[in-house]
């Protein structure tokens, strides 16, 4: 609600898709909202998200890099077994 508020306040409108007949949180001495919010709070996300937007897709293409990387480890080939070590004469192995 103090969200809505401070978009009231900001942009002297009130309601989403249709305007209301009083504000939310002003006055009623300033009379009947002229407009609906929605345009306007619209504008500011469209102004204000390009840097979040930025952000997420960066990751995003991060994420599907690690991901190929880490898949790619899977199509390696597969290393034969080692023949087991021969100990050199005399040695003892201790349990």
């Amino acid at each position: 609600m103090e969200m809505y508020q401070e978009i009231e306040d900001t942009y002297m409108c009130s309601g989403m898709c249709e305007k209301s007949l009083f504000y939310f949180g002003i006055d009623l001495h300033t009379g009947i909202p002229a407009k609906t919010c929605l345009m306007d709070f619209k504008d500011y996300v469209h102004d204000h998200a390009s840097g979040f937007a930025s952000v997420n897709i960066l990751s995003g293409i991060i994420a599907l890099i690690l991901f190929l990387v880490h898949f790619s480890m899977y199509c390696r080939p597969i290393e034969e077994p080692h023949e087991p070590m021969e100990l050199p004469r005399g040695s003892v192995i201790q349990e």
